[in-house]
Parts: structure tokens; sequence; C-alpha cells
């Protein structure tokens, strides 16, 4: 419903990027992380330097399992500058940021040296 509600609000302001974020954040939690990354490429189209807009992004890549993606992401949410005096938050943005980082070491099959691809990871998880 929540959805539904926002999608009707962005109708009505196609350039606010917090409605964008907010649908975003619904995709996110209904598991359609492809439509949630699609809005938050929008979120950042309207207003670059917001940190959620960053980090909406990194939690829809870290959600498809790009990890590459989703700490650059999260890296440039660490950085923006909306977030530069609030401590606690930018501290945690950069935890994500670790946290992302290594998810994407635990990739590494250390045996083989190579990464591990998707299915084999979802192998793994089973």
């Amino acid at each position: 419903q929540a959805l539904q509600k926002y999608s009707n609000a962005i109708l009505l302001a196609p350039d606010d990027a917090k409605l964008y974020s907010n649908r975003s954040l619904c995709h996110l939690k209904l598991k359609l992380y492809d439509e949630a990354l699609v809005d938050a490429k929008l979120t950042i189209k309207l207003n670059p330097l917001w940190y959620k807009s960053w980090f909406r992004k990194a939690e829809a890549y870290k959600s498809l399992l790009n990890w590459k993606c989703a700490i650059v992401a999260f890296y440039k949410a660490s950085i923006s500058k909306d977030i530069s005096n609030d401590m606690k938050l930018k501290k945690f943005c950069q935890k994500q940021l670790l946290n992302a980082q290594i998810s994407y070491l635990s990739y590494f099959d250390e045996r083989d040296n190579k990464l591990i691809n998707d299915q084999q990871l979802l192998t793994f998880m089973e």
C-alpha cells in the first residue's frame, strides 16, 4: 500500500528525490531489488549530494549481491557533505561500507584463488 502511495505522490511531484528514495525503500522491503535500484538512481539524479540517495543505491546493489557497486555507493554515502557534521550517521555509513567490503571478500575462494560467482555463493548459503 505504501508503494502505491509513493507512486501516486511521484506523479504529483516528479522532482522530489525523497519520494523516489522512500519508494526505493518500499521496493527493498518487498524484495523488488531491480526496481529499488531504478528508484535509487533517480534519487541520485535529482539529488546527488544527499547521502540517502547513495545509501539507497548501495542497499539495492547489496541486495543484488553486486558488492563492487555497493562498496562504491556506500563510500559515496559516507563522504556526502550533508552528513559531514553528523558523526553518528557518518560512522553508520562507514560501518555499512566496511560490511560490504567484508561481504565482497567472502566471495573470494582462497583455494582456487578466484572470485566465487553468485550461483556458487548461493550453493554455499543453502
